[in-house]
């Protein structure tokens, strides 16, 4: 059964045409491909007649993370190193252990690095919440 219950997902990441994707699931609370739908312009004429121009959706990876500053395995500190630069990902929302199919996908593709930010609340877990936009629409893999 394909149905989607969060509980044991993986996130990885490694810096586009480095080495080998790197898991961050110590760090991650939460993570998601978001959607967000294209601008919509209209261009009304003296005639009645209304010209309409939908732009393409944009995708974003975002993640809610503690803030872990080890210079190795720390996912707030391998976004800082690495601002603004192109990172390839990996996202199995169904689980580590989860054997891809045409029922349980996952997606990959490419984002820009975003560090999130340093510190928070006395008394709490800082955390860093990203949104790391993706160069093209993320690949949602069946196999």
């Amino acid at each position: 059964m394909g149905i989607l219950f969060m509980k044991d997902a993986t996130l990885k990441l490694k810096v586009t045409g480095g080495g080998a994707l790197v898991e961050y699931n110590t760090d991650v609370s939460s993570c998601e491909v978001e959607v967000s739908p294209g601008d919509e312009a209209t261009y009304p004429t003296l005639d009645g007649n209304v010209a309409k121009n939908i732009g393409p959706p944009s995708y974003a990876l975002v993640i809610k993370a503690v803030q872990n500053w080890a210079a190795v395995g720390g996912l707030a500190r391998f976004l800082w190193d690495n601002e603004g630069v192109s990172l390839d990902f990996e996202y199995q929302a169904h689980g580590k252990t989860a054997v891809t199919s045409t029922v349980i996908p996952r997606v990959v593709g490419t984002c820009r690095s975003v560090p999130g930010s340093y510190g928070g609340e006395v008394g709490t877990f800082a955390e860093i919440e990203v949104s790391l936009p993706c160069t093209a629409k993320p690949v949602l893999t069946l196999t």
